[in-house]
């Protein structure tokens, strides 16, 4: 097996925000392109505000973005991004499907 000192180091292209410099000098360069993220915290603490500024970011950029609510309903989503951009803003091309997803206990894995 080698050493963590023999394995070479894969070059990552990170996505920097020039609207957020305080989020690229955070993370130590920006996001990790095709990278996932999940942002946690407890209520009202801006997960929300921060995720579409980062979204609003993307699509300055010509790029795509993903963004999966567990908890949010799909006006709550529109609310939010409205409050953010305001309406027509960059984000106006935005499209929203609710999806309804069940898995069943037999497709769970244990380790």
């Amino acid at each position: 097996m080698p050493r963590l000192t023999e394995i070479g180091m894969k070059g990552f292209h990170f996505l920097e925000f020039s609207s957020l410099p305080w989020l690229n000098e955070t993370l130590r360069g920006g996001l990790v392109r095709g990278g996932v993220y999940l942002l946690a915290g407890a209520p009202g603490i801006g997960k929300t505000t921060l995720v579409n500024q980062i979204l609003a970011g993307l699509a300055l950029q010509g790029r795509k973005g993903l963004y999966i609510s567990t908890e949010q309903s799909l006006e709550e989503i529109k609310t939010a991004l409205a409050r953010v951009h305001g309406k027509g803003g960059c984000c106006r091309k935005a499209s929203c499907k609710n999806c309804s997803l069940t898995i069943p206990s037999t497709m769970w894995m244990t380790c």
